[in-house]
């Protein structure tokens, strides 16, 4: 065998061994459209807004594509007298040493305003849904919470008493 042929073999070789070892991280960077990315947070970002508030997950749902795609969706508010311009709601994945957040696209949601009128529910944009790829979350059992920002003085953070298990290419809702 040539010296050549080695050094041709060698770089090929290495060059699998890599794209194997990258695999998740090189498809988790292609951009998609309507997905957000997961992020890794410091564990004590939302301690200090601790409150419960109305919130639900009605939907979970892993698409089995290339990424696992998951999808929640459902709604929070936190009873406040003015309607909020700029709402942010996020899901966090809470395991034992890591904390991950998700970002959400808010959606307009008037069955909520007759439903809970006697809340105090003010506006319509009080609905989300989010799309992400758990590829990237260490394998491990997650507590769900759930972040809402009205305003200055309206931010909530909250246990929706849900947990979720990550196991290499498996993300699914676990009783606890």
């Amino acid at each position: 065998m040539k010296k050549t042929d080695k050094i041709f073999y060698w770089v090929i070789t290495v060059s699998f061994v890599l794209l194997f070892v990258f695999a998740n991280n090189i498809v988790l960077s292609i951009p998609l459209m309507e997905t957000y990315r997961l992020e890794e947070v410091e564990s004590t970002k939302y301690d200090e807004y601790k409150r419960d508030f109305e919130a639900k997950i009605e939907t979970f749902y892993v698409k089995q594509d290339i990424f696992f795609t998951t999808e929640f969706s459902g709604y929070a508010f936190i009873p406040t007298n003015q309607v909020s311009k700029y709402k942010t709601i996020k899901l966090i994945f809470v395991s034992n040493n890591k904390r991950y957040e998700v970002d959400t696209s808010i959606i307009e949601r008037f069955n909520l305003r007759d439903l809970f009128r006697d809340k105090g529910i003010v506006g319509i944009n009080h609905g989300f849904i989010t799309r992400f790829s758990p590829l990237k979350m260490e394998n491990g059992v997650y507590k769900l919470y759930i972040y809402c920002y009205e305003n200055e003085n309206t931010i909530g953070f909250m246990d929706t008493n849900r947990y979720f298990e990550k196991t290499y290419r498996t993300f699914k809702e676990v009783k606890n």
